[in-house]
């Protein structure tokens, strides 16, 4: 099933830390934020279970106004711009290339680390 992505407005309070079956309070300020959801792989633009080559080839149909059949909007906008673009597929290529998590860039190296 492919939706669009839902918004959850979520609270976090006080809690409480288990590390190892040892209990300690964990004291949070009281923070409101907004939860998204999705139920689409970010970058799996044919839905298929897997982002690949081929999710990229379809964001170039599309970029092209080319017919792609079962194309799913949400995932191909990898980049969370809200529109689908080149920096979607830069996006998934990081995805593939195990760059980035979630849209978030990641350190891939030593030096990028310890910045």
């Amino acid at each position: 099933m492919n939706t669009a992505p839902n918004d959850y407005e979520i609270r976090i309070t006080d809690s409480e830390l288990d590390i190892d079956g040892e209990i300690m309070p964990l004291l949070l300020p009281e923070t409101e934020s907004k939860l998204t959801v999705s139920s689409v792989l970010l970058g799996d633009t044919n839905n298929d279970k897997r982002v690949s080559v081929t999710d990229i080839s379809n964001i170039i149909d599309y970029i092209l106004h080319k017919d792609i059949p079962g194309f799913v909007w949400h995932a191909a906008n990898a980049s969370g711009d809200e529109k689908i673009s080149v920096t979607d597929i830069s996006t998934i290529i990081d995805i593939i290339l195990h760059k980035t998590v979630f849209g978030e860039k990641q350190a891939t190296r030593k030096e990028e680390i310890d910045q």
